[in-house]
């Protein structure tokens, strides 16, 4: 099935944050239909994106730098090196999504899903908070170049 990002919606968050809040007031029972969007390199910073869809969406290279993304669906996405330091992705689905030289350091991540989700040594989850995360299977075994994770300084519970 091909994942299509609504235009109005996609212009409401290009407009930034206000026009994103605004849009939310006016529509509090709609989700923001961003799947599939290319919205590489753009900066989403303290933005309220909550149950917004961007599955299989291009977000490489974005900055989400304390922006609220819970219970978003971010199925598939492409998060390469993309910037999600103090997001909050409390119940966010990022399945099979691509986070390879993300940072997620102080992340908020309570039963997020990463199942799936591709990770490398540069993937850093620095004092990020998580608590009944389903984690990558790479993870959970311990595999897969994941040493610099810093395990140390995230607080599980």
């Amino acid at each position: 099935m091909l994942h299509m990002p609504i235009p109005v919606h996609l212009d409401v968050l290009r407009l930034g944050a206000c026009a994103v809040d605004e849009w939310r007031r006016a529509h509090p029972s709609e989700r923001l239909q961003l799947a599939g969007a290319n919205l590489g390199g753009m900066v989403f910073d303290g933005f309220n994106l909550s149950r917004a869809v961007f599955d299989g969406a291009d977000l490489g290279g974005c900055s989400f730098r304390g922006t609220d993304l819970s219970e978003c669906w971010m199925r598939r996405v492409d998060l390469r090196g993309a910037d999600l330091t103090r997001a909050v992705l409390h119940r966010a689905n990022l399945a099979g999504a691509d986070i390879r030289d993300a940072d997620l350091s102080s992340a908020q991540m309570y039963r997020c899903v990463l199942r799936d989700a591709r990770v490398n040594d540069r993937t850093r989850f620095t004092g990020a908070h998580v608590a009944k995360v389903i984690w990558p299977q790479s993870v959970a075994e311990g595999i897969g170049g994941i040493s610099n994770i810093g395990w140390g300084s995230v607080r599980e519970g």
